[in-house]
């Protein structure tokens, strides 16, 4: 995987969001916007997208304390997820999307680098 990659895997999002893989896994069911695309071998690719949903998901179940059905009800409620999908954005602003998507992975880079100190 190269630093700037779009997809990740099951393990790297394991690590960066502190969740184990068995979970991830077990959100996907339950929370049917988190989708990550599947190689022909079943290997897991989460898009950024993915992994803001996630970290939302977290932060509805772990810091406010919302049960997974609660949860689910908030986030269907408030659209919280719909107002961040990249994919929405018209064909035509296809550079533009393109330039959110290196600049959202270069956030979440930084992120990851400031964690550390």
């Amino acid at each position: 995987m190269t630093e700037f990659s779009s997809y990740y895997t099951i393990s790297n999002v394991s690590k960066k969001l502190k969740i184990p893989p068995h979970v991830l896994r077990f959100w996907e069911k339950k929370f049917n916007f988190v989708k990550p695309k599947k190689s022909q071998s079943g290997r897991r690719y989460y898009s950024n997208q993915d992994i803001v949903n996630l970290e939302i998901i977290q932060d509805l179940l772990h810091n406010k304390g919302y049960t997974i059905s609660g949860a689910i009800k908030f986030i269907k409620n408030n659209n919280q997820l719909e107002d961040n999908k990249v994919e929405d954005l018209s064909k035509d602003n296809k550079p533009l999307v393109k330039k959110i998507e290196e600049t959202t992975d270069l956030i979440l880079m930084a992120k990851n680098i400031l964690k550390k100190y």
